[in-house]
């Protein structure tokens, strides 16, 4: 058999570029037909919900209430699937062949498409790329995935076996880590629902932190298990100990995310295999998304590796049991942030060749609204430049430390600009409202795209172009990115009336905003009416990002508003809309979050 680590760096359920992740039809896929049509009666009707979800759910249903095994529903319900999308796949497979002659003939041929493909890999297909010079690999039809992380969020060890070979392979026991909790409520998907907690379970509680986390403490538990098992069962064993979910979870709530993935990791497996001999196979640590809640010590080693990244968040207040104090590492400089009138500042890193300096923005700074305001230089040295270099990716960024409340680059949008510039392609057109200076233009500009960026402050917009010149672009081609200094609302309408169209259209706004059109203040309270101005520019097929960053504003009502938006005037006759909620976005590992995030990122797509 194969036994692989799946982890959010080599691509078997993540995207590219740390890109976490969920998309609707996984919640969808842990959904009972009932479940679906509550969330539909509760103003979010239509969601990326297909054919083969709901008749999938209605035929587990169906059986839930005969004498079926577990091991059939499951069975019966990956038939179904796979059949329905062979069938609905068929014309277009035969359909797209000559294109895929055509493009194998010419691979310089320039993108046609506005979007690179957005399919995660397969477990198959990643073996393939990777171990076919030396081991041959076999199609998916030839394995079955016997134990441990067998599903697209569980990291860890995957235990694949030939299905000719499944009887001479034995499964002894295998051990995973969970971070359990997800604020009270229950997450109990069909699936985990079936599945009575197992006998043979053994759970070992690691590590509980509850200091600094009021209603939403965490708990690090060992599961383990004899025999073959999976991240089901983890879930069915912690909601009956603890009375609610592992952390993360999407049936805990789809819009409330504590974490981008449900955080389980198979750590390990004993088996016997074919030849009679018995063996355990164990992995060192967890994944960092997993090990900031799971040990008192502020750890980010994935990102600190990681040599094309150099700006990232240290510690994120009460989520590392630092209240008050935020610290962020930019280059060889830090950003100390005090959130509160708290005495003690977090130990910080030394002065060295890694950190020259450190800049403080003190919350006693007088009215932090104030331009005037700035952060202080506190230990160190000052950097030279005007601004900072910083990477991110293998981007190149400037931030400032020196002269603003704000440096320049949201690093908890990190995984959102690092999917811009995987996806992106020479045909693709961004709007970029709120655009400040220019992260997500910047990300796309890189893939080759056409970006245009509207800000109400041209200083902020004036930092653009050095940085498409530090990522290789030239002048001669700075054309494709336009920037408008104006009141976006303004423009959004100009725009509309012009029929601008655009592939993808970001709206990021700040909590509260002044429309110099309508003389008023606006406040994210009224999103709607943004999202009712954008959502026209979006091509068919295109994405409408949606984000905010106001803690007071619950990500279900986030939701609802950005759906009031995209059907205002916009349904059609029969009552469908244009519009899916495709993707919600969680937060980075290096923002760890007590209660709800603060920040709702939702990624909307137009049909086609």
């Amino acid at each position: 058999g194969l036994f692989l680590e799946k982890n959010k760096d080599n691509g078997l359920f993540l995207e590219k570029n740390n890109d976490k992740e969920f998309e609707m039809s996984d919640v969808f896929a842990q959904m009972t037909a009932e479940e679906i049509k509550e969330l539909e009666l509760d103003g979010l009707q239509s969601l990326s919900l297909s054919e083969i979800d709901f008749a999938v759910a209605e035929m587990v249903d169906e059986m839930d209430g005969e004498e079926y095994s577990e091991e059939e529903i499951d069975a019966r319900a990956m038939e179904l699937r796979e059949e329905m999308m062979l069938d609905s796949h068929k014309d277009k497979d035969d359909s797209n062949l000559d294109s895929d002659e055509q493009a194998a003939e010419d691979d310089d041929a320039p993108d046609s498409s506005p979007f690179r493909s957005n399919t995660r890999p397969a477990v198959m297909t990643w073996l393939k790329e990777h171990l076919s010079a030396t081991t041959p690999i076999r199609g998916g039809k030839y394995w079955t995935a016997a134990s441990g992380a067998t599903d697209p969020h569980t990291s860890g060890l995957l235990v694949l076996i030939p299905k000719d070979k499944r009887d001479a392979v034995s499964i002894s026991s295998s051990s995973y880590v969970a971070i359990v909790g997800t604020g009270g409520k229950d997450a109990v998907s069909p699936a985990a629902a079936r599945r009575r907690p197992r006998a043979d379970a053994v759970v070992q509680v690691v590590c509980a932190r509850k200091r600094y986390r009021g209603a939403d403490p965490v708990v690090t538990a060992r599961v383990s298990f004899d025999g073959v098992s999976t991240g089901d069962d983890v879930v069915s064993v912690v909601q009956e100990r603890w009375m609610t979910g592992v952390r993360g979870d999407p049936c805990a709530d789809p819009f409330d995310r504590r974490a981008a993935r449900r955080l389980i990791h198979c750590d390990t497996v004993s088996y016997v295999g074919v030849e009679g001999e018995e063996r355990r196979l164990e992995l060192e640590g967890m994944p960092d998304d997993m090990d900031v809640l799971g040990k008192r010590s502020k750890t980010r080693d994935s990102l600190e590796k990681n040599e094309g990244t150099d700006a990232y968040r240290l510690f994120n207040g009460e989520g590392d049991a630092c209240p008050g104090w935020i610290l962020d590492r930019y280059n060889d400089y830090l950003f100390v942030q005090q959130r509160a009138n708290m005495d003690t500042m977090p130990p910080l890193p030394p002065i060295n060749d890694k950190t020259k300096g450190v800049y403080l923005l003190p919350s006693n700074t007088p009215n932090r609204s104030n331009s005037q305001s700035k952060p202080t230089l506190f230990a160190g040295s000052h950097y030279n430049q005007q601004l900072l270099p910083v990477q991110e990716n293998g981007i190149h960024y400037l931030v400032d430390l020196k002269n603003n409340l704000s440096t320049g680059l949201f690093l908890d949008q990190r995984s959102q600009r690092a999917w811009l510039a995987t996806h992106c392609t020479t045909q693709t057109r961004l709007l970029n409202c709120f655009a400040h200076c220019g992260g997500f233009t910047i990300a796309a500009a890189t893939a080759g795209a056409t970006t245009l960026s509207l800000d109400l402050n041209k200083a902020f917009l004036d930092r653009i172009p050095p940085q498409l010149y530090k990522n290789g672009i030239q002048q001669e081609d700075h054309w494709k990115h336009d920037a408008i200094y104006g009141d976006c609302f303004d423009w959004l309408t100009r725009l509309g009336k012009r029929g601008d169209k655009f592939d993808i259209v970001i709206l990021d706004p700040p909590s509260t905003s002044v429309s110099y059109k309508q003389k008023k203040r606006w406040t994210v309270r009224e999103y709607d009416q943004l999202v009712a101005l954008a959502a026209p520019l979006v091509k068919k097929g295109g994405l409408l990002w949606t984000f905010q960053n106001c803690a007071k504003l619950h990500p279900r009502k986030f939701a609802k508003l950005c759906w009031t938006g995209l059907n205002e005037g916009a349904r059609q006759p029969d009552g469908t809309t244009d519009w899916v909620l495709e993707r919600v976005l969680g937060m980075p590992e290096d923002f760890p979050v007590v209660g709800v995030p603060n920040v709702s990122n939702l990624v909307w797509r137009r049909r086609k």
